[in-house]
């Protein structure tokens, strides 16, 4: 297997995964999260058909940054404002807003 068939293949099971997390929940709380889940599936669908040799890697950077980054920045920034960094919660919460702004 190639590394783009890999890249897509890991974001089609992380979307799966992801997804089956948030079947647990009640959707008033993780709506959200499914728009961010539909946007990362359509991006990984578009890629197919408009760049197929570069789908894996476009999907893959789209999965990091619409669902990755933001979970990280979020708890990055609860752990600075526990800790006492208010300033540095702020920006981190700044930054995962931007990337995830539902």
């Amino acid at each position: 297997m190639e590394l783009q068939s890999i890249l897509l293949l890991l974001t089609g099971v992380a979307l799966a995964i992801f997804a089956a997390r948030l079947l647990r929940a009640p959707i008033k709380l993780v709506f959200d999260w499914w728009i961010a889940l539909v946007v990362i599936a359509a991006i990984a669908v578009t890629a197919w058909f408009v760049a197929p040799a570069e789908a894996g890697l476009i999907a893959f950077a789209a999965l990091v940054a619409l669902l990755f980054a933001p979970l990280r920045l979020d708890r990055a920034a609860h752990v600075a404002a526990g800790g006492g960094f208010d300033r540095r919660a702020t920006l981190l919460a700044g930054v995962a807003r931007a990337l995830h702004p539902l």
